[in-house]
Formats: structure tokens, C-alpha cells, sequence
């Protein structure tokens, strides 16, 4: 076990990984940069030598990292030997889920590799860091289903308003512009006359305005896919499966999908009754006949 030990702690060739799920979250504070510099502030003080780097851009922590194009890449660099082990900016850059990291972590300690987290002192060559490792993914592991759990009850509370949470509409309905509405005409810079850049956060800026939380379309039905929606409905109580309904469908131009003017997929059919059907179970009323 000692040999062991002493081997990880001399493991020193790593690779980084950093990792952003979204723009916002890139031009926040978890920017690709902010992680580079703490990972190479680190690694100068600590005297590691960081031979590569890995970024998996607009990729989330909920995937397995062997399931991220750069994080694959990282674990087949350093289970063929040419790295040591890795180090990130911060635990969560890295997993969001506890399996995933008990999983990944066990493997890095039976094979003697390292894993480091720069900002949060986590080094798992130390009994200590593997503890911290595993406090800190259970953490993370939280906060990702806390998060989908706003995310749905959003949904639901605006779905029950009327209103999308999204730019586009469920299929049945119609997107409607109105004074709370993204859709409505962003207000004009008063030097330029030019439309005003949207921003998402609270920083005020040239040339740009604050989109409110609350400002989500509403919707209003769509007669002339409000019917093929119902004929949808009534070929599958009929025991119809999604491909033949869509066979159904094309039979006649009119059925054709009118968002596109062409016929239609299984896929979109399954996808658009999916929708359907979680609407209906929430209680929101459905395009009337």
C-alpha cells in the first residue's frame, strides 16, 4: 500500500479538463479562461505538469465523463499511460453525479492515478481528498436534481398560464406576442435607434436590456394544426402506432405537417404525442374541437 501511495503522490504528468454546459455559463465566472488560470496557478505552486488539456464545451457534468468527447479522450490518455492522472478547476467542472464519480474515482485508486481539483484543494493520492471527493459529488448530485426539479415545475406552472417556455410552440398552438412577451420588439438605444441587445443577467450594459424572467409567449390555438393533432389522437385510440399514423397522414396532402409542407416522420409524430399527452396530464387544455 505504501509503494502504492508513493507512486500516486510522484504522479505529476496530467492532463486538464475543463468544461462549460452553456454560454452564459462560459461568459460567467466557470468560463474555459477562469478554470485554465486556476488550473495553471495551481499546477506552477504545486510543481505539476500539465501536458495536455481537454475541454468538452456545452457538455453537462449529468453525462458520465467517459461519455464526453474530451473526457473519453482524457480517460484514454491516462488508462494507455500517457498521463498520470488529471486536474480540474473544480469537482463539479469534472461530475455531477455520485456514481460516476465513485465509479471513476475507485478506478484512479486501484491503478494508482491521480485526480486533482485545483480551487478545492482535493488531491485523491490522499485518503482525505477521496473523502472530500465523495462529500462533494454527493453535493453536486443534489444540486442537479434540485435543478430539474425547478425546471419541471416551471414548465408546468406556465404551461398551466398559457404561455411557452420556450421560442417555439407546442405543436396545436400558435406563438402570440403581447406586452410580456419575448416575441414582442426589444425597445431601440435612444442615441442609435438601433434594437437593443438582449442580455440574461442583471449587468447593465451599452446597447442592451434586461429580459425579464417572466417574459414568455403566449400561446392561442392553432385551428389548422389543432385538427390534425385531433386526428393524431384519434388514429392512436384507434391502436394506431406512430409509423402508421404517419403513413395515415401523408395519405393526403392536407395531413402534411404544416410547420414544414412536408410528409410526415414517425419520430415527429411520437414526439408530438408525447407532448400531448404530458400537457393532458398536468390539466392544460387541449385545442377544442
Amino acid at each position: 500500500m505504501a509503494q502504492r501511495s508513493a507512486k500516486k503522490t510522484a504522479a505529476r504528468r496530467v492532463g486538464a479538463y475543463v468544461r462549460v454546459s452553456t454560454l452564459a455559463q462560459a461568459e460567467s465566472g466557470l468560463g474555459l479562461d477562469a478554470q485554465r488560470d486556476a488550473i495553471r496557478r495551481y499546477a506552477e505552486f504545486a510543481g505539476i505538469e500539465v501536458v495536455a488539456e481537454f475541454c468538452d464545451a456545452g457538455e453537462s457534468a449529468g453525462k458520465p465523463l467517459a461519455n464526453r468527447p474530451a473526457g473519453a479522450r482524457l480517460l484514454e490518455a491516462i488508462r494507455s499511460g500517457e498521463l498520470d492522472g488529471m486536474i480540474a478547476a473544480r469537482l463539479d467542472r469534472v461530475f455531477r453525479s455520485c456514481r460516476d464519480a465513485s465509479g471513476t474515482a475507485e478506478e484512479f485508486d486501484r491503478r494508482g492515478w491521480v485526480m486533482i481539483s485545483a480551487t478545492e484543494a482535493i488531491d485523491t493520492s490522499t485518503p482525505a481528498g477521496r473523502m472530500i471527493l465523495q462529500m462533494l459529488s454527493s453535493i453536486g448530485e443534489f444540486e442537479r436534481e434540485a435543478v430539474k426539479a425547478r425546471t419541471k415545475a416551471t414548465a408546468v406552472r406556465l404551461a398551466q398560464e398559457g404561455r411557452s417556455r420556450s421560442n417555439k410552440a407546442p405543436f396545436g398552438w400558435r406563438l402570440v406576442a403581447g406586452p410580456d412577451s419575448a416575441l414582442a420588439s426589444p425597445p431601440r438605444d435612444m442615441e442609435t435607434g438601433e434594437p437593443m441587445r438582449v442580455v440574461a443577467d442583471d449587468r447593465p450594459g451599452a446597447g442592451a436590456y434586461i429580459a425579464q424572467a417572466e417574459a414568455r409567449q403566449r400561446l392561442a390555438p392553432c385551428e389548422a394544426e389543432a385538427r390534425i393533432l385531433r386526428r393524431m389522437v384519434r388514429l392512436r385510440d384507434r391502436g394506431l402506432g406512430a409509423w402508421r399514423i404517419a403513413n395515415e397522414l401523408n395519405k393526403y396532402s392536407r395531413d402534411r405537417n404544416p410547420r414544414t409542407g412536408r410528409p410526415w416522420h414517425y419520430s415527429t409524430v411520437g414526439g408530438i404525442l408525447r407532448t400531448y399527452d404530458r400537457r393532458a396530464e398536468i390539466g392544460v387544455a387541449q385545442p377544442e374541437e
